[in-house]
């Protein structure tokens, strides 16, 4: 998910592409995280629970969200120490485990997990002392819209980046 300022026609021509090319959902939004102002919007990718073709693995995981981003100039930046983040949402249920691993040869990794009331769930810097990647496993504590933060650790970030979040399926077993 990423903010943008936009005008009125431009905002009209994003909305009809969105929703005719079937690209996702649109949420406009007054409130702007990390004091931003101005009139913005969020283009929000369609949750991979809502899709019909759910991705599982070799392990028996169920895939919710794969994405190839990018910290780069023009993308939100933390005020706190001026480092570059994007925004990812997908949907969760209370008491659901999640494992979020967000990986890059181009940075070091910092991840954050907010839940539906943007209260921080966990966050993650690094792996190991030699393994600058972020993961978070979590049992979410309420039903909603969780938005992942994939953070570069310091100002200097920049690069791309592999964000993947996964959920066990439950076995016949169990």
């Amino acid at each position: 998910m990423r903010f943008h300022k936009i005008g009125s026609i431009s905002l009209i021509t994003l909305l009809m592409t969105l929703l005719i090319g079937g690209l996702g959902s649109v949420a406009l939004s007054q409130k702007q995280p990390s004091g931003l102002s101005g009139n913005m919007i969020k283009t929000i990718a369609p949750s991979a629970q809502t899709l019909p073709n759910t991705k599982q693995n070799q392990s028996n995981e169920q895939i919710i969200l794969d994405i190839q981003g990018a910290l780069e100039e023009g993308d939100l930046v933390l005020p706190q120490d001026g480092s570059l983040y994007d925004e990812h949402t997908f949907e969760g249920r209370a008491g659901q485990s999640v494992a979020i691993d967000l990986e890059s040869a181009d940075f070091d990794t910092f991840l954050i997990l907010l839940d539906p009331q943007e209260r921080i769930v966990g966050q993650h810097d690094d792996v190991s002392q030699d393994n600058f990647n972020s993961t978070l496993n979590v049992s979410l504590p309420v039903d909603g819209t969780y938005t992942v933060i994939a953070n570069g650790f310091d100002s200097n970030s920049r690069g791309r980046y592999q964000l993947l979040i996964r959920t066990p399926t439950q076995s016949a077993s169990q």
